[in-house]
């Protein structure tokens, strides 16, 4: 028979129950989820999240932002990976590159960066052979994704005029802004006369030519001096023995 003190430990257990079931649920932490499924594979959280970290990383490196949130960027991205994937498994596209020795390739490289084997999967919250398919996998739907898109551009030509017209399509907000990374400039002028700038020509040779008859300079000066030539100038304007018939 309960009688009050019963009842009021009773209702004090039962509120502990509630109380540390709320705080249990409050600690769950969502390790990765479903976004989108193409066909018949699936994009995860966390491929969205390493696609879209890779694009601003790279656009960081060219000195050049886009307008995008790179985390839709990077879902269409892996959305177009698993689209082309998927056909190449219709088509039949055989997969370049030897797959096994990718993923060993990168699967050691981890481990050897975590430190061990243990600390590996300490850190992917999975045995090492579970990752290991996960991995297989993805460079599978990768290479297959990039074979698939060698097919189908395989006998598309463009030409220049062709990127051109498209590029005068676009908007100047729909370019991409890269800052100035080299800044040059070419000063070029043009005689007004060509005959003229013969004449003036043959006349400085012919002043050339005197200056060394009459022993007030020599060859090899003028040549360091006035050569165009950087090979040869710097050598008093020798040459290296070269075969007559190549200098007609």
């Amino acid at each position: 028979m309960f009688n009050k003190r019963s009842f009021t430990a009773i209702l004090t257990i039962s509120l502990m129950l509630v109380a540390g079931i709320i705080t249990a649920q409050r600690r769950q932490v969502v390790l990765d989820r479903v976004v989108a499924i193409v066909g018949g594979s699936a994009i995860l959280y966390s491929e969205v999240v390493e696609i879209a970290d890779q694009l601003v990383q790279q656009r960081r490196e060219a000195g050049y932002t886009s307008d995008r949130d790179p985390m839709n960027e990077g879902l269409e991205e892996l959305m177009k990976q698993k689209l082309l994937y998927n056909q190449s498994l219709i088509d039949s596209i055989p997969v370049g590159g030897d797959v096994n020795a990718f993923v060993e390739e990168q699967l050691q490289a981890m481990i050897a960066e975590a430190g061990s084997i243990a600390d590996f999967e300490r850190m992917q919250h999975m045995p090492i052979f579970n990752y290991r398919e996960i991995l297989r996998q993805k460079i599978t739907e990768q290479e297959g994704a990039q074979a698939m898109q060698r097919h189908v551009v395989s006998d598309i030509t463009v030409t220049p005029g062709e990127v051109e017209r498209f590029f005068d399509t676009l908007t100047i907000e729909e370019l991409p802004i890269i800052p100035d990374q080299y800044v040059y400039a070419h000063i070029v002028r043009y005689p007004s006369s060509q005959e003229e700038a013969k004449q003036r020509t043959r006349e400085r040779l012919l002043e050339m030519r005197e200056r060394i008859i009459t022993g007030k300079s020599t060859m090899p000066i003028l040549a360091r001096t006035y050569s165009v030539d950087p090979g040869s100038a710097i050598r008093g304007g020798e040459l290296d023995p070269t075969p007559l018939e190549q200098l007609a």
